[in-house]
């Protein structure tokens, strides 16, 4: 996994605003064709959030928007307690545990593995959740999707859980 940088940089990084050209140009990229296939698109959960005016006016012509995000997918930590088949070490430290126990022919994988876990811990540690706190101080958040290890499990959730909370917006 490419080390993707904070939210922000992502959200306007230059992968994110050619996408978001082509789309307003009324091209489908590559990489959204998988949820735009005519009928329900995954895509169309989001349009929920914003109309086509909204993000057409928000959105310059090098593609940038000045929209901040509203929806949040947040995978803090891959710890947990079960080691579901569909999940795999990315959202499970029971797969992650079984995965250092394979041999040595195994290694690379193991190094591959344990790599992304760190660099996943550092990303979702100083940025990730630096990022939603300071969206629920701004009463922008309108929607979590926590998934990614068992989100109970985890001290971060009930931080962010408490926040919404007591900004009365949960």
């Amino acid at each position: 996994m490419a080390n993707c940088g904070a939210p922000q940089p992502v959200h306007n990084g230059d992968s994110v605003k050619q996408v978001r050209k082509k789309i307003l140009a009324g091209e489908v990229p590559s990489a959204c064709r998988i949820c735009d296939r005519g009928e329900l698109a995954y895509r169309q959960h989001f349009d929920k959030f914003a109309s086509w005016e909204e993000i057409e006016s928000a959105t310059s012509q090098d593609g940038a928007t000045s929209m901040a995000p509203v929806s949040y997918d947040h995978r803090f930590t891959n710890l947990c307690n079960l080691e579901c088949k569909m999940c795999g070490p990315v959202a499970s430290t029971k797969w992650v545990s079984k995965i250092n126990k394979l041999s040595d022919n195994h290694l690379a994988f193991k190094e591959s593995v344990n790599a992304e876990q760190a660099m996943l811990k550092s990303l979702y540690k100083d940025t990730t959740l630096t990022e939603l706190s300071q969206a629920v101080e701004q009463n922008r958040v309108r929607e979590i999707y926590w998934c990614g290890g068992e989100p109970l499990m985890w001290p971060e959730h009930w931080k962010i859980l408490n926040q919404l909370v007591a900004s009365g917006e949960s």
